[in-house]
């Protein structure tokens, strides 16, 4: 296939490019954008000027077809890179700041590159640069894990937020990790407000983690509450809720056969704690043929992880007697 079919055959439809542009609330239209996007793909000089804001948008539009279809080409995840190297390239600061952030964050990047890199987002950040506080919060979150450093960064980004208008995401994702950080912290009533101002700004797609919060808040007080949102959570499958809602069914609604309906998905990704749930369950209702194929699956599973054994060593000590019984069987 040559390029130029290659290139008809994975760029998104007309139809969700004008969809995402309509999102992104920005000017720009699929009829001036799509012969760019296959000039660059092609590797072809565009037949007009184009700016380093044009290009990051390009970008952004790309990023989140890749968010919307969780799955991305390697073609576009090229032509995604090639346009925030352009952006960054013809003078834009959120290209310069991102392709920054991109380099800090990647694991094989050289250190000299890093180094350089951190220079550049420090001189932005200097200049006022908003997303660049946005980005910096990024780094000690989700790198570092340095989320005192993290929560005064997003801080900022939040606080001067309105003297600039950016997609709602990311304001959305800059306040969930707050609100992430203030759970941590044991600050729950400041977590709750947080994260159900997130609700409110973007669509649940992007703040399935602040869903997934709220249940964990609510789960004591109002386990029905909390199953609603687990099941919102299960609905964008999302892993973590799969093991949660399959506990909450059994310990709670005593609803065994449904926690073990949840179980069994999470165990599709390898979760051990819903093999253990869905072990539990099995020999509760004297699914004892159930129980055995799971114990002994588990047993695979701790053979070739030494995380999944220690777990289930630890399970194992507290079910001898059940597993006794199912060995004699």
């Amino acid at each position: 296939m040559d390029q130029v079919m290659t290139f008809k055959y994975i760029f998104p439809s007309k139809r969700v490019i004008n969809k995402i542009l309509f999102q992104l609330d920005t000017p720009l239209t699929s009829k001036y954008l799509l012969p760019l996007y296959e000039d660059v793909f092609l590797g072809r000089r565009p037949s007009r000027k184009v700016s380093g804001d044009v290009y990051y948008m390009m970008s952004e539009v790309l990023r989140k077809v890749k968010d919307r279809n969780r799955y991305e080409p390697m073609e576009l995840a090229k032509l995604r890179k090639d346009l925030l190297f352009l952006s960054s390239l013809n003078g834009c600061n959120d290209g310069i700041a991102k392709l920054c952030y991109d380099i800090i964050k990647e694991d094989n990047e050289s250190t000299d590159n890093k180094t350089k890199s951190k220079d550049l987002l420090l001189q932005l950040v200097k200049h006022g640069h908003l997303l660049s506080f946005k980005l910096v919060g990024d780094i000690y979150f989700y790198k570092t894990q340095e989320f005192d450093e993290a929560k005064r960064w997003y801080s900022k980004f939040v606080e001067n937020y309105k003297d600039r208008i950016f997609d709602n995401e990311v304001l959305g994702n800059a306040a969930e990790n707050l609100g992430i950080i203030s759970f941590h912290d044991g600050d729950f009533e400041l977590a709750e407000r947080i994260f159900l101002k997130v609700i409110k700004m973007v669509p649940k797609a992007q703040c399935v983690r602040s869903i997934f919060y709220l249940s964990q808040i609510y789960i004591k007080y109002d386990p029905l509450k909390s199953k609603i949102l687990l099941e919102s959570c299960c609905s964008e499958g999302f892993k973590e809720s799969f093991k949660e809602i399959g506990y909450l069914e059994m310990r709670y609604f005593e609803n065994f056969e449904r926690a073990m309906d949840w179980f069994k998905i999470g165990m599709e990704s390898f979760d051990i704690e819903c093999f253990f749930g869905y072990f539990d369950c099995s020999y509760r209702l004297q699914k004892f043929e159930q129980a055995s194929h799971c114990y002994k699956s588990m047993l695979k599973l701790s053979n070739a992880s030494t995380n999944y054994k220690n777990l289930f060593d630890l399970f194992v000590n507290n079910r001898r007697s059940e597993i006794k019984q199912l060995m004699t069987m």
